[in-house]
């Protein structure tokens, strides 16, 4: 006959437990147990209480609710819960009185017969325990795949796909709100030039260090994606284009004013740019005019940025300092 582990062998579990009832006695019963175990539990004697301790949790919580607690059901409980908190699950062990069969639950996971027995309640934290893991281990690896599904895997910024779906959000924000949202599109100038003499992986290394440094330079509300080899578009919501100008000015000025460095080799890189905004256009529209601002300022020789609402005008902004790729013989210090 196999034997069950005693409760105060067990490790600490991770998930913090909550003994959820009114009833006092039951309490008495319950937390000396697994205070024995090494088990910390909270106990929660109503509803304040127990909305208040799955609140305040970090990690997925192992609930024993007592079916006889009245001023909250466990269904009401896991709504709320999940609506305020996105905790990945409730695993909840319902605590019965007597052995009538009854009709299960939605949400609960597992249940136990009063008055507990130091077995039952050892196999039910185990079978808890395992289950929480193992839907960690899977949120983990949704998680995991949804970002490579979105995101570039080079930069780590939005991919073009992601970025347009999001794009598609904020324009819908903008339009209610009565608010602009501007689109940058940059492309690096001559970047296959630096694939062709320092190869392609210093070129993605500096690709990488592009991508961190955008990252420190936006705000934390505006979005930034890989569109090709070398192109990045920005979107910056609550901005115009003459305020996109002038941010794109200062970004283009401290990030590619400051050489990259392979190795021994430092390397200047210029950027043009291609501006345009919209208040609640579609955004495949707004981004077709970046493109034509973007193909203007290419054929204005590069390294400027350019209003696509200055198109007809064919006045590009003033460029901002800057080389196209370039070898260095001086040595990094």
């Amino acid at each position: 006959m196999p034997v069950s582990t005693p409760v105060h062998e067990m490790e600490p579990l991770p998930e913090p437990l909550l003994l959820v009832t009114a009833d006092a006695a039951l309490a008495a019963e319950i937390l000396p147990l697994l205070g024995d175990a090494h088990l910390p539990c909270y106990w929660a004697k109503d509803r304040h209480e127990l909305l208040r301790h799955a609140l305040e949790a970090e990690e997925p919580l192992i609930l024993l609710f007592d079916e006889r607690v009245q001023d909250v059901s466990h269904a009401e409980l896991t709504a709320e819960v999940h609506f305020k908190k996105r905790l990945p699950t409730l695993w909840t062990i319902l605590l019965r009185k007597g052995d009538q069969a009854r009709p299960a639950l939605d949400g609960v996971q597992d249940s136990l017969l009063l008055p507990l027995s130091e077995q039952a309640l050892t196999s039910r934290l185990h079978a808890a325990r395992h289950a929480l893991a193992l839907m960690r281990q899977l949120d983990h690896q949704h998680r995991t795949a949804r970002f490579h599904a979105e995101h570039d895997a080079l930069t780590g910024l939005w991919n073009r796909e992601a970025l347009l779906r999001l794009l598609h959000t904020e324009t819908d924000r903008a339009q209610r709100q009565g608010s602009p949202v501007a689109l940058v599109l940059l492309d690096l100038d001559h970047f296959s030039q630096v694939n062709l003499d320092f190869g392609y992986e210093a070129a993605d290394k500096i690709l990488q260090e592009l991508a961190g440094r955008f990252r420190r330079h936006l705000r934390s509300y505006d979005l930034v994606g890989r569109c090709g080899e070398d192109e990045f578009l920005f979107a910056l919501p609550a901005s115009s284009s003459e305020e996109a100008a002038h941010f794109t000015a200062r970004l283009r000025q401290s990030i590619f004013g400051k050489p990259f460095f392979i190795g021994r080799d430092e390397l200047t890189i210029s950027a043009s740019v291609g501006i345009a905004h919209s208040v609640g256009r579609s955004p495949m529209v707004v981004l077709r005019e970046a493109e034509r601002a973007l193909a203007s300022a290419k054929a204005g020789g590069r390294n400027r940025q350019q209003l696509y609402s200055t198109l007809e005008q064919n006045q590009p902004l003033k460029a901002v300092s800057g080389l196209r790729v370039v070898r260095s013989s001086t040595t990094r210090h």
